[in-house]
């Protein structure tokens, strides 16, 4: 499973998040303050080949305090996203490639400032790079443009690679990539090798 993160606009003022425990700043979305009046949207009206295939406006809401994270996967009627066994472990198995699927997922990663992506999704797809014209090619260059429409880099969403072991091949299609970037986040133990 990947998200897509959608940063806050610019000129919003940061500040750093920090949970009442001390830990992670972790928030529950059914508790989560609603973002407030007059925020940022990203998004709008789509490009005539996207919008045929989309059928409305892409609006993506931002919170000004903070990115803003959407999620996109499919699942089995029970709930399963991804199957865990030696060979197959990403969401594919699931949706079959379902070509609407990967458009919407091309669509969302089109709008997007960076993909996060788990390192055990990394491993399972060694030939994999998280970007929109890689989802769905025949869109790449509506993609693009939709982009650059939004004032980002046509090329495509940043992408952020998690891993607590540090263990990714670094010879993986798109880690070594600058265009678009590439972040490896991990822990201090597993960046020292």
């Amino acid at each position: 499973m990947t998200s897509t993160v959608l940063a806050p606009p610019a000129t919003s003022p940061t500040q750093p998040l920090v949970s009442p425990n001390g830990g992670w700043p972790i928030e529950l979305l059914w508790e989560a303050e609603p973002s407030p009046t007059g925020a940022a949207v990203r998004g709008g009206l789509l490009p005539t080949e996207l919008q045929a295939r989309f059928g409305a406006r892409l609006e993506i809401p931002l919170r000004l305090d903070r990115p803003t994270i959407a999620v996109n996967f499919v699942s089995t009627l029970d709930g399963v996203v991804a199957l865990d066994r030696a060979g197959g472990s990403g969401g594919r198995e699931i949706s079959g490639g379902f070509e609407p699927d990967r458009f919407l997922m091309g669509l969302l990663r089109a709008t997007a400032d960076a993909v996060l992506v788990g390192a055990g999704t990394v491993r399972a797809s060694r030939t994999h790079a998280w970007t929109p014209s890689q989802v769905h090619p025949a869109s790449a260059a509506s993609f693009s443009g939709w982009r650059r429409d939004l004032g980002l880099a046509p090329t495509g969403p940043t992408t952020v690679m998690v891993t607590a072991s540090g263990e990714l091949d670094l010879c993986h299609l798109g880690v070594g990539d600058l265009d678009p970037a590439v972040i490896v986040v991990t822990t201090t133990a597993a960046a020292r090798p």
